[in-house]
């Protein structure tokens, strides 16, 4: 439950919501960037919390494949480590209008979000079929 509950906030918020806003035509682009790392600031609360549900019941539950549940924890830490900070930090240079330079620091955010949410589902058929209790 909790694993598609995650997958769903994820969908809806980086996959849907995301870049929805980016065609809105009446906003600047500072504006929509701004909405967007006030968007993205809520989403990672919410992505915490689940992520410390999941947890909880990892710890709480032993159960046989742990590890399935550990992915998804693994692949926010290093989104959290690894690309967040330098996105953000180009996003304020860009609100503020300075000139950043080219990067794949999108594809390699969207390419753990992908894989995180991929994670999650798994996860959750795993567990529909086989229950950690």
């Amino acid at each position: 439950m909790i694993a598609m509950l995650w997958a769903g906030t994820l969908l809806g918020g980086s996959f849907v919501a995301a870049p929805a806003k980016f065609t809105v035509e009446t906003l600047t682009t500072a504006e929509l960037l701004a909405v967007g790392r006030a968007q993205f600031h809520a989403l990672a609360v919410a992505e915490y919390a689940l992520a410390f549900v999941l947890a909880v019941t990892l710890i709480w539950l032993r159960p046989k494949r742990w590890w399935l549940g550990a992915v998804p924890l693994v692949i926010l830490a290093a989104r959290q480590i690894v690309t967040m900070p330098a996105l953000d930090a180009r996003t304020i240079a860009r609100i503020a209008g300075e000139a950043v330079e080219g990067s794949h620091l999108h594809l390699v955010y969207v390419a753990l979000e992908v894989a995180k949410t991929a994670a999650l589902i798994g996860l959750a058929f795993y567990w529909r079929r086989d229950p950690p209790a």
